[in-house]
């Protein structure tokens, strides 16, 4: 028997690697049964075929058995007409079990359905076959002999029976992966149109290749974005995978999974490869459509609470709305008359800090009493979502300290508390060390003069409690922190 060996090839799709990976073996289970039956009803034959293998047990045979293929074939007596369309499924077994099911017609008088790639299995106990968690058991194994009838009522289906057999012929199969036409190292993104789209092309090298068409794959889903595979049913040399629009969730992108395998009775040679999936940063194609995709991602995101606070973010990076303060750009405001909404406004951040929304902050902080002194620290540029968030940091600082000092409060009362119109109350400022005749205490000269004012030098301190690089695992946007 000539030996098979099996290339996946993924243009656009999988990790780049240099060369050929080293062939890997096929697995045969311990247990394996391949059980066939026959039936005939007012004309029609009825055909099924089921491949199974234990996954766990005990004595003799007794145990679970995973449900690896189940084929069921009926041929008509007449000509089916119209021809039945095919579809491709996942289908709900029951008890949290499930199965793909591929249903096509492969002939004028042919149907043909075919369940694989899930986790349904079968109990064995006692010499009985079926399903322990209801109690019903409607086949049996006697010395290395397997029968089984999935519903016993039923007058079409036929009676399966199959012999038990241990291990298999392992060396007659080996799977080889090689990545072709991957210039983003795994990574992939939606495009920018609306609806954005995100394609995979698959390719599957088999020798001999009369055995091609056996190839299976097993393609991720990403909740929210339809997925149309080409062929239908998964399986063969060639697929293309589209993914049509946005998910709505940020959690619905990032790593994936991509399988192909190819088997030889209960055997199989599997290989399995990661991509990641992004969006287009800046375009604003997701589900709301009105805003940046990283505005409206992010915001689903820890970066959106700071310190675990619930806040209400409003995109103000148009020319009309809110991100000017004191006659220069900013890259986010608080406006107190919204403050019943909780309501800060993010700025357009590719127009504060470039492609890589970099923005540059002072890394403040005061020594202690009673000698209490403000002091520079140095520096820090954030891109992208530690962009983001240390954003929401700055402005909920804002909002705390409107809570604190200034709600409900008249103009008139404000400036009487405040009488140097830092933002701070002159009874509060001894004890963070502020000066109440100074707007600015510290540092009022050079560039940190920008920093104007005392209540905004509590909210730089507060910036610097974010550790740069802690989101970078919500961040799917592109470029980003894991997609420059």
């Amino acid at each position: 028997m000539p030996r098979l060996m099996f290339s996946l090839i993924a243009a656009g799709v999988l990790f780049a690697q240099s060369g050929v990976a080293c062939a890997a073996k096929a697995k045969c289970p311990e247990l394996s049964v391949y059980l066939e039956g026959t039936s005939t009803f007012m004309g029609a034959v009825y055909k099924e075929r089921l491949t199974m293998h234990r996954v766990s047990g005990g004595n003799g045979y007794d145990g679970k058995w995973l449900i690896d293929e189940f084929e069921q074939q009926i041929d008509y007596p007449w000509v089916v007409s119209p021809a039945i369309p095919p579809s491709n499924t996942r289908v709900d077994m029951g008890l949290g079990m499930w199965m793909n099911n591929f249903s096509r017609q492969v002939g004028p008088r042919t149907v043909l359905v075919t369940s694989t790639a899930g986790n349904y299995q079968l109990d064995v106990v006692g010499g009985k076959v079926g399903l322990a968690a209801t109690g019903r058991f409607s086949g049996s194994v006697t010395g290395d002999e397997m029968t089984f009838k999935f519903d016993p009522s039923s007058s079409t289906e036929p009676v399966l029976k199959g012999r038990i057999i241990r291990g298999g012929r392992a060396e007659d199969l080996e799977l080889s992966i090689s990545v072709m036409n991957d210039i983003h190292g795994g990574k992939f993104c939606y495009s920018a149109d609306t609806p954005a789209t995100l394609k995979l092309v698959l390719e599957a090298r088999v020798t001999p290749a009369d055995r091609a068409s056996n190839v299976e794959w097993s393609l991720p889903e990403i909740p929210g974005s339809v997925r149309i595979v080409e062929p239908v049913d998964s399986r063969g040399p060639y697929i293309t995978v589209t993914y049509k629009l946005l998910p709505e969730q940020n959690s619905s992108f990032g790593e994936k999974t991509i399988t192909a395998r190819i088997r030889s009775g209960a055997c199989k040679a599997e290989d399995s490869k990661k991509i990641k999936i992004f969006y287009p940063s800046t375009a604003e194609n997701n589900l709301d459509g009105r805003d940046p995709n990283w505005f409206y991602y992010w915001g689903q995101t820890p970066a959106a609470k700071p310190g675990g606070h619930t806040v209400n973010l409003v995109y103000g990076g148009r020319p009309f709305s809110f991100c000017h303060w004191e006659g220069e750009g900013t890259a986010g405001l608080f406006v107190p008359e919204h403050h019943q909404h909780r309501t800060f406004y993010v700025c357009d951040l590719t127009a504060i800090g470039g492609s890589t929304m970099s923005n540059r902050f002072p890394l403040l902080s005061r020594t202690q009493p009673p000698n209490v002194t403000g002091v520079l620290d140095g520096w820090r540029i954030s891109t992208f979502i530690d962009t983001f968030a240390t954003i929401a940091i700055h402005e909920n600082e804002h909002i705390r300290m409107y809570e604190m000092w200034k709600m409900g409060k008249t103009n008139e009362r404000l400036r009487t508390e405040d009488g140097d119109e830092d933002g701070v109350p002159n009874d509060k400022e001894e004890q963070f060390g502020f000066d109440p005749t100074r707007k600015q205490t510290w540092l009022s000269t050079g560039e940190t003069a920008k920093i104007k004012y005392d209540e905004e030098w509590l909210c730089y301190e507060a910036m610097r409690s974010h550790v740069p690089g802690s989101l970078d695992k919500h961040d799917w946007s592109h470029p980003g922190k894991q997609w420059p």
